[in-house]
């Protein structure tokens, strides 16, 4: 009798244990899964937290959404300051209507990410960095792309070009200042575009531009003093008005010239209109829509001097 007794508790006690490993296993499951659930909603779940790349564009008129903007300027921020990123290209954009360069103007802004870098360049594939920016640029649906970088945005921006958007087309890239490869790259095909390298005067510009030169079909090297914000500006503004006139002396750029409507001739003092486009699931259909919501800056006003009325009257 007691031998018997004895084996049914101890079966029973196993049971017992058994079952309270599981409860704890199953436990255990859940808590980490809300965890991981509650910090993926904080990090993705609000687009004001910065958190996520944010896209701007600039215009002088209402800005109109369209599904595949036939071309446009995309500059990539990977560093933040204090100015906000519209801000800081809005002495750009101004240039560039003076010079005639009438192409839809995007800041996307990804220097909420910057914790990221090390998995990014570490990574031989699009990591944290790029893949939201990819995502973003890919629902921006753009025919035509020129895109602009700076310093070490540069290496960011050359890797997000090995990963072709369907329908997309990258014509131009405008290197500003790159440097040195944190990792030299792997395995890249030379780009069907063209890139015009800007370099600051030392004894390693020749060596960088035919190292950078080299995964791009053709590129352009010039080599600048210039370091100051509105130098730098200056000579951004006539290096992308020159990769426009180059491409339209192509022949699919004069086809493309030809359909082009009469162009608009601008001061460069009106005001502008800046927006932030913001790309969620509409609550009906469940399908991906891009809301265009103002942004009110002080900077995008008609400078000091020029009012807006003569400013309109110019344009016309």
């Amino acid at each position: 009798f007691f031998r018997v007794l004895f084996w049914a508790t101890l079966r029973s006690w196993k049971l017992v244990q058994a079952s309270l490993c599981l409860f704890c296993c199953i436990l255990w499951h859940a808590l980490r899964r809300s965890v991981i659930m509650a910090s993926a909603s904080k990090r993705y779940g609000n687009s004001q937290s910065w958190t996520v790349p944010r896209l701007f564009t600039v215009t002088v008129d209402a800005y109109v959404a369209q599904y595949a903007p036939p071309r446009g300027v995309v500059v990539l921020r990977g560093a933040s300051n204090a100015l906000h990123p519209v801000e800081q290209w809005v002495p750009l954009l101004r240039g560039l209507l003076r010079a005639g360069y009438t192409r839809t103007f995007y800041v996307l802004d990804f220097s909420c990410l910057t914790g990221e870098l090390p998995q990014e360049f570490a990574s031989p594939t699009l990591g944290p960095v790029l893949k939201p920016v990819y995502r973003l640029i890919n629902k921006l649906n753009l025919q035509d792309l020129t895109l602009v970088a700076f310093s070490s945005t540069c290496e960011l921006c050359l890797k997000l070009m090995q990963f072709p958007v369907q329908d997309m087309h990258v014509s131009a890239a405008l290197l500003v200042h790159p440097q040195p490869f944190t990792r030299p790259p792997r395995g890249v095909e030379v780009l069907p575009a063209h890139a015009h390298l800007v370099l600051s005067p030392s004894a390693e510009a020749p060596k960088m531009a035919e190292v950078w030169g080299s995964f791009f079909e053709s590129a352009d090297t010039t080599t600048t003093a210039v370091s100051d914000r509105s130098g730098i500006v200056a000579l951004v503004t006539e290096l992308l008005v020159q990769l426009a006139q180059r491409k339209g002396t192509s022949a699919a750029g004069e086809e493309e010239k030809e359909e082009e409507e009469e162009p608009t001739s601008f001061t460069g003092e009106e005001e502008l209109r800046a927006y932030e486009l913001v790309f969620d699931l509409h609550p009906e259909t469940k399908q991906t829509r891009q809301r265009v919501v103002p942004v009110d800056l002080a900077c995008c006003r008609p400078p000091r001097g020029a009012g807006a009325s003569g400013s309109r009257e110019g344009a016309r």
